[in-house]
């Protein structure tokens, strides 16, 4: 049936009778209202059908719908214009897309992603955004440039929300194309992994990178070659330094700050010409731990603890000559270089300067300017043994006091003087 002019009303015979139109215009579609003449159906292209609204104000089309191929997919549909929907699906496999700026909803439940598998995943699509049910994870698909080549490919990386927490994390081993910024307390989180396959790594080195370690955190270099952590943090308690730094290597630094350092090697080397300072402090600060040298600025000494005592060793503020100023004892030999010195302090009758293990009462003392005393149980008696001093600048200018009997065992016995004193009236 091909009428020209309006109809107002049509009977058709048979079942497979058709109404043949032009394909129309936006300004004028094919079927329209006798109402509203700019509002209607046209037939833009072939295969093509499009639904107009106020065709003289908006010279576009409303909702237009395609076929593209042969399949059952194989069909689009346009809708310009903000689009109020209840709900909408789609029965086949295919697609949504908008080429406005955003997508409103008004909703409060929220948006339903694609879900799918891990097989299932789009092969030449960019922007994706979709559920991916074998790892439990929302799938982001992007598009990256091949270096060498001209050509791109998807790229799929993985964005879960952790248990029980608000933070994201990336679970995926794709490399990440540009900054990554994050806002004031965002976090960065990674599984637990191990040295051998670190949590945070390099794209050219796997084994190498950060991972999490019994309370704390470890870095390991070639985990392939070497299973021990080059540096190791541990929190071993509460306090504000309560933290414990072992380091797998040697360690080349200009400058370290530290509240403690443990060294497990074997030596410590300074390539350096300054020196090596020690830890600073006065007696009340002594740390009783065995093997620990310092310096006491209290008493101006460098003191070294042994497992039960302190041994203190102090420069002489005139030479270079060092003394041991404690009672403690000796287990080897001391053996002197050429001119070198041995100095005590004066001592008194009780405790000599030099003494013996098993009778710290006997021994040598400086009993006076130029004079020295051989004290003999200087606790019982307070009178030294023997006295030598000097009396002047001569050769034999020098007295011998003894206090006590003189026995002398020999044949024979020379005396070398001009006079012989004797106080006692016999002999």
């Amino acid at each position: 049936m091909r009428p020209s002019g309006q109809v107002t009303r049509c009977h058709f015979p048979r079942e497979t009778s058709k109404i043949l139109n032009s394909s129309g215009s936006i300004n004028e579609p094919s079927y329209t209202f006798l109402s509203d003449e700019d509002t209607g159906i046209i037939n833009p292209a072939p295969n093509t059908i499009s639904f107009i609204v106020g065709g003289d104000l908006n010279k576009t089309e409303v909702i237009k719908i395609e076929r593209t191929g042969n399949s059952n997919t194989s069909s689009n549909i346009f809708l310009e214009g903000d689009v109020w929907v209840d709900e909408l699906t789609f029965t086949r496999r295919g697609g949504l897309k908008l080429d406005g700026d955003y997508a409103y909803f008004t909703g409060t439940t929220g948006l339903r992603l694609p879900q799918g598998t891990t097989e299932q995943r789009p092969t030449s699509e960019i922007g994706i955004l979709r559920y991916n049910s074998t790892l439990d994870t929302f799938d982001i698909g992007f598009n990256v440039a091949r270096p060498s080549t001209t050509t791109t490919a998807t790229k799929w990386g993985n964005l879960s929300l952790e248990k029980n927490k608000s933070s994201w994390f990336v679970r995926s081993g794709d490399s990440i194309f540009g900054d990554i910024q994050l806002t004031n307390n965002a976090r960065v989180l990674a599984t637990n992994c191990s040295g051998s396959l670190p949590s945070i790594t390099f794209d050219s080195d796997a084994r190498t990178g950060f991972y999490k370690s019994t309370n704390g955190i470890s870095l390991s270099v070639e985990s392939n070659r070497n299973v021990e952590p080059v540096i190791k943090v541990t929190r071993i308690s509460d306090a504000v330094r309560g933290n414990e730094v072992i380091m797998n290597a040697d360690l080349l630094v200009e400058e370290i700050s530290f509240s403690s350092l443990r060294m497990h090697g074997d030596y410590a080397y300074v390539d350096g010409v300054g020196g090596f300072r020690l830890p600073i402090g006065n007696t009340a600060q002594r740390n009783a731990t065995t093997g620990v040298l310092r310096y006491n600025n209290q008493t101006n000494t460098f003191e070294m603890r042994t497992n039960s005592k302190w041994i203190i060793a102090s420069g002489n503020i005139d030479t270079d000559t060092w003394v041991n100023r404690t009672g403690d004892s000796m287990t080897g030999n001391l053996k002197m270089t050429s001119n070198a010195l041995i100095r005590a302090s004066y001592g008194t009758v009780a405790a000599p300067s030099y003494s013996f293990d098993g009778d710290e009462d006997t021994g040598l003392i400086r009993s006076g300017s130029d004079a020295i005393s051989l004290v003999v149980g200087g606790t019982v008696n307070a009178t030294p043994a023997i006295i030598i001093n000097r009396t002047g600048n001569g050769n034999n200018d020098k007295t011998i006091t003894i206090n006590g009997n003189l026995i002398v065992n020999g044949t024979q016995t020379t005396i070398n003087t001009t006079e012989l004193v004797i106080d006692d009236n016999k002999i």
